[in-house]
């Protein structure tokens, strides 16, 4: 699993920093909200990590459980880690770290009972 984390950090790595411009993809439902959980959840451990309030391993199990609740969204692989990085820039433009870190402790129970 812990491959997976690695892959998906490379994946939206590169996506990032090659500007990659493509068509909107529509996720509704339930796979929609798996996919806010998985990004909501894999940001916010960043966040905490780069400022000193996760250790590694903390900030590894949790987005780990971010790439499970992929899982529950359709398509392939590399749709899935598309619309994993359209959701992250998305929030990125909405929210500011406090707001990220707000709507993640309000989220996480129940991302983790509904997707996990």
């Amino acid at each position: 699993m812990k491959l997976s984390v690695i892959a998906l950090a490379a994946t939206l790595a590169l996506g990032a920093l090659t500007g990659q411009v493509q068509a909107k993809i529509v996720i509704e439902g339930r796979s929609a909200q798996a996919l806010n959980c998985a990004a909501i959840q894999f940001s916010a451990m960043e966040v905490l990590f780069s400022g000193g309030l996760i250790d590694n391993a903390k900030r590894d199990a949790a987005q780990e459980m971010a790439v499970q609740y992929l899982q529950h969204v359709p398509g392939t692989r590399k749709q899935r880690m598309r619309a994993m990085r359209m959701r992250l820039v998305s929030l990125n433009e909405k929210l500011d770290l406090i707001g990220l870190l707000e709507q993640w402790e309000g989220s996480q129970r129940w991302c983790e009972r509904n997707f996990s």
